[in-house]
């Protein structure tokens, strides 16, 4: 399983598209794992949530990737 960033539609993406686009099924209300693995991608990238350079999360609609150059995708 996967979710193909370069193929990732602009905008900000939600943590249920998230999860169906990934495991194929629907978001529970008290399902974390999104923010889980979000949280692990962004230590593995070195990557910080109050300043974030690849992962923006936007409250209340979820995360929007961030251009490497500081430009939103």
């Amino acid at each position: 399983m996967g979710y193909d960033v370069d193929a990732a539609h602009t905008g900000t993406h939600g943590r249920d598209q998230l999860l169906d686009a990934v495991a194929g099924r629907s978001y529970d209300v008290f399902d974390r794992s999104v923010d889980v693995h979000i949280s692990s991608l962004r230590r593995k990238l070195g990557d910080d949530s109050r300043n974030p350079r690849f992962i923006k999360t936007v409250r209340s609609a979820g995360y929007m990737f961030i251009d490497p150059r500081g430009q939103e995708l």
